[in-house]
């Protein structure tokens, strides 16, 4: 079973970012800055998700 940190935070970063990446579509429906904006949600999806994993580990 999977660190409850870890997957907690693994989510609420999904979360979030997807949140920014739902309005940017919205309010600007430029092919560009969609595709910008999704490089940003995997990015910061990563990092959330490797800071989760480095948390969790420091127990």
């Amino acid at each position: 079973m999977k660190n409850p940190i870890l997957v907690f935070g693994f989510i609420t970063t999904w979360i979030i970012f997807g949140g920014l990446l739902t309005l940017a579509i919205i309010f600007d429906g430029v092919f560009i800055q969609l595709v910008f904006d999704f490089s940003i949600l995997i990015v910061s999806g990563l990092i959330g998700y490797l800071t989760a994993r480095k948390i969790s580990n420091v127990k």
